[in-house]
């Protein structure tokens, strides 16, 4: 047997190793047992353009720093302690040396966003700033005549990019060069197509929700004994 393989999404402020034994005790040792070694991939939004983001480099720090460790885990019948290895997921595993960059981007106002006149909802002050704020989303940018500010370029929205579609082409990948036990940690539904390919594979699947819910049973219906859900809620987690 191949060695299981986690994805997780995000890493939180605590010591890397320690959530991974946290999500992990909610399986227990039983997809180890038959070779006690994990390998784990972490994935986020890492690269701002082509630079690791604060925040990536943070994280790259706890991974480094925390693996390579044992971590132990145990049911009623036995311990094992798992050889533990860790990477952040940069590039595919299909493809290792190329790094996808951008998948932290700023995303400005939505076009679908609306804003009222306050007149509209009470407000009977001639002067309300608020007035200023419909300037702008009317003009999307700067009411100063002459100015060519837009918005977008003030208020923004970070958000990951690519990294559902890495966790789902790393999931293919796996099962397909013949990995038997695979572990998921995501409560992310747009997860469940890369799942659901997996388990048809004959590969066992083990997903760990980091909230407080469960598969909907109009997507667990279309696995069998294959698929192993545990539940699990960290304060923080993605």
């Amino acid at each position: 047997m191949r060695n299981p393989s986690l994805g997780a999404e995000t890493l939180t402020a605590d010591r890397a190793g320690g959530v991974c034994g946290r999500r992990l005790a909610a399986i227990g040792p039983v997809p180890f047992r038959d070779e006690p070694r994990l390998h784990l991939r972490f994935y986020d939004g890492f690269y701002q353009e082509r630079a690791l983001t604060r925040r990536a480099q943070a994280i790259a720090t706890e991974i480094f720093g925390s693996f390579p460790c044992t971590i132990k885990l145990r049911d009623a019948e036995r311990e094992l302690a798992i050889r533990t290895s860790a990477e952040p997921a940069y590039s595919l595993i299909s493809d290792p040396s190329k790094h996808l960059w951008y998948t932290f981007r700023p995303k400005g106002p939505s076009p679908n966003l609306r804003c009222k006149s306050p007149k509209t909802i009470g407000c009977k002050d001639a002067n309300c700033p608020m007035d200023t704020v419909l300037s702008v989303f009317r003009r999307s940018g700067c009411t100063r005549a002459g100015c060519s500010l837009p918005s977008g370029s003030l208020i923004h929205q970070p958000q990951q990019k690519l990294v559902d579609t890495m966790m789902t082409a790393d999931l293919v990948h796996l099962a397909h060069r013949g990995d038997k036990s695979i572990v998921v940690v995501s409560s992310d539904d747009d997860l469940w197509p890369a799942i659901q390919a997996v388990a048809s594979t004959g590969a066992a699947v083990y997903h760990v929700h980091t909230r407080d819910r469960g598969t909907p049973s109009h997507y667990a219906a279309h696995v069998g004994s294959e698929y192993h859900e545990a539940k699990l809620t960290v304060r923080g987690a993605p």
